[in-house]
């Protein structure tokens, strides 16, 4: 229980993090004059930006909501361990990471666009937004798919191959879906741009990322036999 539990709150620290900086909050310059003490001197100086408390209870908020979560799953009797040979879920959790590294430039760009960034004002144009998002799709689809030839080479999985050819189609598709589904919880949500908007958002593409990753590393499993005589356990 305690093992789920912690990564339940360590996905939702990672959503609440996600959310409180795409929504331009943790990028805020604001903060206020305060009166520091260091040992027994104290002396007048500026406080931590605005922005950095908001990260850190959006970090602390997610952690918190998502440990109680998973333990609560846990103690139902849902566990997301799962099949010991198939172990959909650590394939989907690896697809997801690698999505997250490769669109990482677009996100930075985004959030820092919502902040009001001057350095932004020369990228977040018509001629140069798209060619960015279709540089981050390619990134993201390509550090998927290298990302889960990495753990199948780790484990020294028997649907290795097979494995990283269904990441490489469910990427895109799911990707689609993805986008989908967050427009849709944007649209459902009045396409705010606060925090808790941004935080639904994440956690709705994650979710139909990790769905479509979890599916086919199923099907590559039980719809064909392995790649290799038999499959050596991590």
């Amino acid at each position: 229980m305690l093992k789920q539990g912690v990564g339940f709150g360590v996905v939702g620290m990672i959503a609440g993090v996600l959310g409180s900086a795409l929504s331009g909050a943790a990028l805020s310059p604001g903060g206020s004059r305060g009166y520091v003490v260091v040992g027994t001197a104290g002396f007048a100086g500026d406080s931590l930006p605005w922005g950095i408390y908001s990260l850190i209870g959006a970090a602390l908020v997610g952690f918190l909501v998502g440990a109680v979560l998973g333990s609560a799953l846990h103690v139902l009797g849902m566990r997301v361990s799962g099949d010991p040979i198939v172990r959909a879920g650590s394939v989907a959790a690896v697809g997801v990471l690698g999505v997250s590294v490769g669109l990482a430039p677009a996100l930075i760009v985004v959030g820092s666009a919502f902040a009001g960034a001057s350095w932004v004002e020369g990228i977040a144009t018509e001629y140069a937004t798209l060619p960015l998002y279709a540089f981050s799709a390619v990134l993201a689809w390509a550090s998927t798919v290298v990302a889960v030839r990495l753990l199948m080479t780790r484990w020294r999985d028997a649907w290795s191959a097979r494995t990283v050819r269904a990441t490489a189609v469910a990427a895109p598709v799911g990707g689609v879906g993805a986008t989908a589904s967050g427009v849709a919880a944007a649209w459902y949500l009045g396409f705010d741009t606060s925090a808790p908007t941004w935080v639904v958002v994440v956690l709705v593409v994650a979710v139909v990322l990790a769905l479509s990753f979890g599916i086919a590393r199923r099907w590559a499993v039980t719809g064909s036999a392995p790649d290799l005589p038999h499959q050596v356990a991590p």
